[in-house]
């Protein structure tokens, strides 16, 4: 389970716990409520990640919330020149964070313009940047909440995706015609000549014995044999899956950003590896059965070619999610937060897996 989180809210917490030295009163309670969420947010940090956290994110979102209680209880009690140097990290936030078409955004920038160019700063309007920057953590916090739900949506996919193709293995090893993984080959027949012995001055007629037809054969995807196996469905699911993830490597090849709090990415490869080995089984079954109307590939090396085929054409299937991907991987972008930014650029200009 990736930890690089733990390393930004631990930076991140020692950023604001710096921030503490220059308030002037010390014992103004504000400080004692920024301390309180710097220890959230370290306690949360340090702790050991088990599956249930890492299902829920219980750990990072609790970091995560402390340390924006924290910097916006900051507001309220720095130093007017540093509230002045923050604006334009807020207004930075509120940009990233709500639609171009959310009027909050433009009236959020021109308070934030006049915040950064006024000398004077009063409690309204250490409170007003506060309310900015709740917003705006609110938002980013809600956006990686849904991040991290679809992420446990792909993983349970594909472990149904998974589980179906387990059972339909099963399947086939108790009744190898569950699938028509095998195309029966064209019969050859073999004929016999007899010749019958008469008498010396008599010819006997010649009689050809009827045609015998040796068993059926039948082009399965590991090779010729009376019926599929087991082993077949193993390997056109394995060649589909190797298929899907050829696909998912070329579309990995054009991202730019790779790590996120919740792995997303990779749960889009997890779940097209399940999605390739799925498509390229009930394809092959299908051309077995010529329901495209293209005749049955006459050897094992063949059909294999076609799974593969199959399973890179999961992206077809799957694109529908990768869209869904990006949106969410968008929302959650926000230059507000560096260590919760997906590396590298904005993502409209992404290409997901």
């Amino acid at each position: 389970m990736s930890s690089f989180w733990r390393v930004w809210v631990r930076t991140e917490a020692d950023r604001l716990e710096d921030e503490l030295a220059f308030i002037e009163d010390p014992d103004d309670p504000i400080r004692d409520a920024i301390t309180e969420t710097i220890e959230i947010a370290r306690n949360a940090a340090r702790g050991r990640s088990d599956v249930s956290s890492w299902w829920s994110g219980s750990d990072i979102e609790n970091a995560w919330r402390a340390i924006h209680r924290g910097q916006e209880h900051l507001l309220l009690v720095a130093p007017p020149a540093r509230v002045r140097a923050l604006a334009p990290e807020i207004a930075a936030a509120v940009d990233a964070t709500f639609a171009k078409d959310d009027p909050r955004r433009r009236k959020y920038s021109a308070r934030l313009k006049h915040l950064s160019a006024h000398e004077g700063l009063d409690q309204f309007e250490r409170e007003q940047a506060r309310t900015m920057w709740r917003a705006a953590h609110e938002a980013s916090d809600v956006a990686y909440a849904n991040l991290r739900s679809y992420r446990n949506l792909l993983l349970v996919m594909t472990g149904l995706l998974l589980m179906a193709l387990a059972g339909i293995t099963y399947l086939q090893d108790r009744a190898p015609d569950t699938l028509a993984l095998c195309a029966v080959a064209e019969p050859t027949t073999t004929t016999t000549t007899t010749t019958t012995t008469t008498r010396p001055g008599t010819t006997a007629p010649t009689r050809k014995a009827p045609p015998k037809a040796r068993a059926l054969r039948t082009n399965c995807p590991t090779g010729e044999k009376v019926r599929a196996t087991t082993a077949d469905a193993l390997a056109v699911q394995a060649v589909g899956a190797l298929g899907a993830l050829l696909a998912a490597a070329v579309a990995l090849s054009r991202q730019r950003r790779f790590q996120t709090p919740y792995g997303v990415p990779l749960a889009q490869v997890y779940l097209k590896i399940a999605a390739g080995a799925t498509t390229a089984l009930f394809g092959v079954v299908l051309l077995q059965n010529e329901v495209f109307g293209i005749t049955a590939p006459g050897s094992g090396q063949a059909i294999l070619g076609y799974a593969a085929l199959f399973g890179y054409a999961q992206q077809a299937a799957t694109r529908w999610v990768d869209s869904q991907a990006r949106q969410l991987l968008g929302t959650a972008t926000t230059k507000a937060d560096p260590s919760r930014a997906l590396i590298g650029g904005d993502a409209e200009d992404d290409d997901s897996p």
